[in-house]
């Protein structure tokens, strides 16, 4: 007897096998969204971190240079970067590319340079959010 014919003589799959099926699928969704969210937000922040080396590289490019590091970072568009790049996929704030000019990051978003020459920190930039990324770590800590 063939196991794929049903009674009439019609092939098909019954209720039970059906709701079998998806219930399997629905768990198997109920498990990978998750992950697959997390994934998207940390690719995301990876995009922040690589934006921000591509800014130290440009500063210290522009260091080895000119000797100093530049008290406005206009200075670095042309030669070192193109454009001043954004900070992406911080969770708390929309992508920029503001910067501001203080020795500590004030969770404004965007990039947060310490431009005093007379600061210990002269020449850092971070990226300009007190709050902590998808590991747990504080994004101004980068």
């Amino acid at each position: 007897m063939n196991k794929g014919i049903r009674r009439g003589g019609e092939a098909g799959y019954t209720m039970i096998e059906m709701t079998l099926v998806m219930l399997i699928i629905t768990t198997l969704a109920l498990v990978v969204m998750p992950k697959m969210a997390g994934a998207l937000q940390r690719a995301k922040e990876g995009s922040a971190t690589a934006n921000l080396t591509v800014m130290r590289t440009a500063l210290y490019s522009y260091s080895s240079d000119q000797g100093t590091f530049p008290t406005n970072l206009a200075a670095l568009n042309g030669q070192y970067v193109s454009a001043i790049p954004a900070a992406k996929g911080l969770s708390h704030h929309a992508d920029s590319n503001a910067v501001t000019f203080e020795s500590e990051p004030s969770d404004a978003g965007g990039w947060s340079y310490d431009n005093n020459p007379n600061d210990a920190n002269f020449g850092q930039i971070v990226i300009n959010c007190t709050h902590t990324d998808e590991r747990g770590n504080l994004w101004a800590s980068y």
